[in-house]
């Protein structure tokens, strides 16, 4: 946990993390995989004030230290943030929150740093330091390879179709 930072600054300007990465309202965010042995995300979960926690939905195949109802790697690729927030306390530090929307009527909460820092969320190529994530391609593959893995992160939703014909071209050019 963090120290407190003034809730206020971070709606006002995004939440930092150490690596740079700001965090604003509106941005996309991608998911990696989850942590948990059953594949579950350990750091991304559905509002504690969801209408289905709150009704007492069925908890199965969750976290159950924690029952809360967490994303399953398989569920999305991608949110849009719609909120940052802090939990905690002053004497036990703060957490950064980032309400994510997923397209369906449930919000579901991330950890910002425990989810980046495991990998549950994948950090933009320029913040990607001690990133989990795999490498876009191995430096001594051939260009088709290179091509195959680009054409892969295009399908799961990791690269936008511009990052897509931007890399490609970088591929096609190369010696």
């Amino acid at each position: 946990m963090k120290p407190k930072v003034a809730l206020k600054e971070v709606a006002k300007s995004g939440y930092r993390l150490d690596n740079g990465w700001v965090w604003k309202t509106g941005d996309t965010v991608y998911f990696g995989k989850g942590t948990l042995p059953t594949k579950h995300f350990a750091f991304v979960y559905e509002s504690e004030t969801s209408w289905y926690n709150v009704l007492g939905g069925p908890k199965s195949g969750n976290d159950a230290m924690n029952d809360r109802i967490s994303l399953k790697s398989n569920e999305a690729k991608r949110g849009v943030i719609k909120k940052i927030t802090l939990t905690g306390t002053e004497k036990g530090g703060y957490t950064a929150i980032g309400v994510v929307g997923l397209g369906g009527a449930a919000n579901y909460w991330i950890e910002i740093d425990n989810a980046v820092e495991s990998g549950e969320i994948r950090s933009p190529k320029q913040y990607a330091v001690n990133n989990p994530a795999e490498p876009l391609a191995p430096a001594s593959s051939s260009k088709t390879d290179q091509l195959k893995e680009l054409k892969k992160l295009l399908d799961d939703g990791t690269l936008t179709q511009k990052e897509f014909d931007a890399e490609k071209k970088k591929i096609l050019s190369s010696q």
